[in-house]
């Protein structure tokens, strides 16, 4: 279990990282950020057992801190809860591909970028599918080795 939580660790830094300077693809990025933790995780760990649902909201909880992990780093003064509140309260946005690519007049509403809350609806939405992937990867990728 440490060897997966270590993985997603590092994994949820490159995408805090990816995400702070490209910016935020919403489901995309849940698909992505799990099955990549789950997939190099499963590279080092052989396992003979299926996840538990505790072990998955683990596993999530920890790439969710590495990605603000990520944030911090991508800043040039390690404060990535400054970032967030700043997007909460509306100061600044964050850019989310997707939604700006449908055009008229919400294309252009959220090609701007995306605060308050609209922001934390989709990270909501982001985050029970990156859960969703993350317990699908867990019992594919690493159960499927004991095979």
């Amino acid at each position: 279990m440490v060897k997966i939580l270590s993985v997603s660790f590092i994994v949820g830094i490159l995408f805090g990282v990816v995400r702070y300077w490209l910016g935020f693809f919403p489901i995309g990025h849940a698909l992505f950020a799990a099955l990549a933790a789950i997939w190099m995780a499963s590279l080092f760990i052989q396992s003979d057992k299926a996840f538990r649902m505790r072990e998955g909201v683990f596993v999530l909880f920890v790439l969710m801190i590495g990605e603000m992990v990520g944030f911090g780093i991508s800043q040039p003064w390690f404060d990535p809860f400054d970032w967030l509140m700043s997007v909460l309260e509306g100061d600044t946005a964050e850019h989310m591909f997707g939604i700006a690519l449908v055009g008229g007049v919400v294309g252009k509403e959220f090609h701007i970028g995306v605060n308050g809350g609209f922001w934390v609806l989709f990270n909501l939405i982001d985050l029970f599918f990156l859960w969703l992937f993350t317990m699908f990867g867990l019992n594919s990728f690493i159960y499927r080795k004991m095979r």
